[in-house]
């Protein structure tokens, strides 16, 4: 069983780990925010054309898996950040390494993307260390129609 953290004051959420200390969505910024005392980290997922997820990248006007006309992984390529994104099994993989629980808020931000991550989670060993949201009617009425499944 991890160690619960001493602080019960409100969570306090990195968005994306903590910048301050490495490039949003990396190891170094999650780490960062694990060892600034953080009790949670925000990530937001996007699913590759072969159907694997990961966290999302920041571009400019990102919008439901388009840039500028252009798909997700070759605006990516273009801005020369396909080397910095991260599998979410990775991200999973660190998160089951950590010696205290930590709160993991997972943003839905495109469509088709509420079933395939709601079946990753389930199998993962943190399973219970997730919370599913997204901010847009269209994702969350996905993602209850795959909890109704």
């Amino acid at each position: 069983m991890k160690n619960v953290n001493a602080y019960t004051g409100p969570q306090r959420f990195a968005h994306r780990g903590l910048v301050q200390a490495a490039p949003e969505n990396t190891l170094g910024a999650f780490q960062g925010a694990v060892d600034g005392g953080y009790e949670g980290i925000e990530i937001a997922v996007q699913m590759t054309r072969d159907g694997e997820i990961q966290l999302l990248a920041t571009l400019p006007k990102l919008v439901m898996g388009q840039v500028e006309g252009r798909d997700y992984e070759t605006a990516l390529a273009e801005d020369g950040r396909m080397a910095h994104l991260m599998r979410f099994s990775d991200f999973d993989a660190w998160l089951t390494a950590q010696s205290r629980s930590i709160t993991v808020e997972v943003e839905v931000k495109a469509p088709g993307l509420a079933g395939p991550i709601l079946e990753l989670l389930s199998r993962s060993p943190n399973t219970g260390s997730y919370i599913l949201f997204s901010g847009d009617p269209v994702y969350v009425e996905e993602m209850q129609a795959a909890f109704r499944k």
